[in-house]
C-alpha cells in the first residue's frame, strides 16, 4: 500500500535560551491528529540544519490523562553546520519533540512531518 507522509509546519527560530517545538501532540486536538495521521502514522521525522553548535533535540512524553512531562531519553546534540535526522516514534499519550539551544542560530532550517518509515528509527 503506498504511504503519503504529512509535512508538518515548520517551527519559529527559538532564538538564544529557548525551545522550538517541533511537534506535539498535546497542542492539537484527538480529531486533527487522527485526520493527519490517519490513525496509520507513528512516527515523526525531523530533519535540522544550523549554525549552533550547542542545539539538542529534546523528545518528552506523558502518560495518557498525566499532565506531568518527562525526558524520554538524554538530549540528541546536533553539531553545527552538518544535516542531521531522526525517526521518532511516537508515544502512547503525549509525545512533545523540540529543539533546545542556549545559542541565537543564524541558520534554523527545520523540516518535519508524520509517518510510518521506521528508517533512522530512535
Amino acid at each position: 500500500m503506498y504511504q503519503v507522509d504529512y509535512p508538518l509546519a515548520p517551527p519559529a527560530n527559538p532564538g538564544g535560551s529557548s525551545a522550538a517545538t517541533v511537534y506535539d501532540t498535546g497542542t492539537v486536538s484527538l480529531s486533527d491528529l487522527r485526520r493527519a495521521n490517519g490513525g496509520k502514522r507513528k512516527r515523526c521525522r525531523v530533519i535540522v540544519f544550523t549554525d549552533v553548535a550547542d542545539m539538542k533535540l529534546r523528545v518528552e512524553w506523558a502518560a495518557p490523562g498525566s499532565l506531568t512531562l518527562r525526558l524520554f531519553q538524554a538530549d540528541v546534540a546536533i553539531s553545527a553546520s552538518t544535516t542531521f535526522q531522526r525517526n521518532i516514534r511516537l508515544q502512547p499519550g503525549r509525545t512533545k519533540i523540540s529543539l533546545v539551544t542556549t545559542t541565537n542560530p543564524t541558520t534554523f532550517e527545520v523540516g518535519a512531518d508524520l509517518c510510518d518509515d521506521q528508517a533512522l528509527d530512535q
